[in-house]
């Protein structure tokens, strides 16, 4: 990791999508109170890949020096986890789209072969 990968930043921070671009702001380092702020801002035509998970989301983007840079965003909770998702490109790799197709096939031939118990309350 770089100084200039926003894959590093840790605690919480912020990002704001305005017009064409995605900017994050966080601290840098193990020690929030030593760390210092930092920002990164990512055109959002260098970002694909993007996925969510619960309250994650992950993607890539490619820097203005041409390095390809993953990151991994935890929000609040899952409603804003979800807005973000929304607001992000949508493009995806080959490599990625068949990999994603290969994972929601996985998890719908084993709920086939093994639906869930239901949950039911305890009443107690």
């Amino acid at each position: 990791m770089g100084k200039d990968d926003p894959s590093c930043l840790q605690g919480k921070g912020c990002i704001t999508i305005d017009g064409s671009r995605l900017e994050f702001d966080g601290r840098r380092g193990r020690i929030s109170w030593l760390s210092s702020k930092q920002v990164f801002i990512v055109a959002l035509v260098d970002v694909f890949d993007v996925t969510r998970a619960g309250k994650a989301l992950a993607f890539k983007s490619r820097g203005s020096d041409g390095v390809l840079h993953c990151v991994d965003i935890t929000a609040a909770n899952v409603p804003q986890a979800t807005r973000l998702l929304a607001r992000l490109p949508a493009p995806a790799t080959p490599e990625f789209a068949l990999a994603q197709a290969g994972h929601s096939d996985f998890h719908a031939r084993l709920d086939q072969l093994s639906p869930r118990a239901p949950v039911v309350p305890d009443g107690g």
